[in-house]
């Protein structure tokens, strides 16, 4: 005896069985799509974030090797290190930078050039005769330029990315630090592929070695 044929055999799958199964696949596909998006902005986003990040450390330690060589000392009646309003240190002026400050500082003579500061007769440090600078300068908003200026006007670029740097002497920071120190906060940033901005802050202590009062 044959068995009838039944009748989704024998008209294949219905409309509402078909409209059933384009939605079901078009609501898979969508989440596909929104986890491979989450997925790429997730990785921009580490990317940017690790970008800016080696950026904050070299910039620390450039910071670092230049200031640690510096100290406290007075020439020509002006105290250094000096901590002024960006854009306004008399031989630099550019256009100022709400919310950043620069420094004025000295750095030893080494005539022999063995890494050791000249000494005079007094063994008292021998400062070079024109100071050294660290300027931020605007750039395209929110970005500015960090630079380092030595005495005869060579400038180093440390980034282009730069928000806002300060400084504070001991007697600002009321002797929380070292008497020889200074106190340093600055704020890096870069845009992602959405142009958001992803900003990171990082703050230190440099000692400065030559000059300056005993701790």
């Amino acid at each position: 005896m044959t068995r009838p044929t039944s009748q989704r055999s024998a008209c294949g799958f219905s409309l509402l069985e078909l409209l059933m199964s384009v939605s079901l696949f078009s609501l898979i596909a969508s989440a596909f799509v929104v986890a491979t998006q989450r997925t790429a902005d997730v990785s921009n986003t580490q990317s940017a974030v690790f970008d800016i990040e080696s950026e904050l450390f070299d910039v620390q330690e450039a910071l670092r090797r230049e200031l640690r060589r510096s100290g406290y000392a007075a020439l020509d009646g002006i105290d250094y290190p000096a901590v002024v309003a960006a854009g306004e240190l008399p031989d630099h002026a550019h256009t100022q930078v709400v919310g950043s400050r620069e420094l004025l500082y000295l750095t030893p003579r080494d005539d022999d050039q063995n890494d050791w500061p000249d000494l005079d007769g007094t063994n008292q440090v021998v400062w070079e005769a024109d100071p050294r600078a660290i300027l931020i300068r605007p750039l395209e908003p929110p970005f500015h330029e960090l630079s380092l200026v030595q005495g005869d006007g060579t400038t180093r670029i440390l980034s282009r990315r730069m928000l806002s740097i300060d400084f504070q002497t001991a007697a600002e920071t009321g002797f929380e630090i070292p008497l020889r120190a200074l106190r340093y906060e600055l704020r890096l940033g870069r845009l992602d592929r959405e142009r958001r901005l992803i900003e990171r802050r990082a703050d230190g202590v440099i000692v400065l070695e030559n000059g300056g009062f005993d701790e």
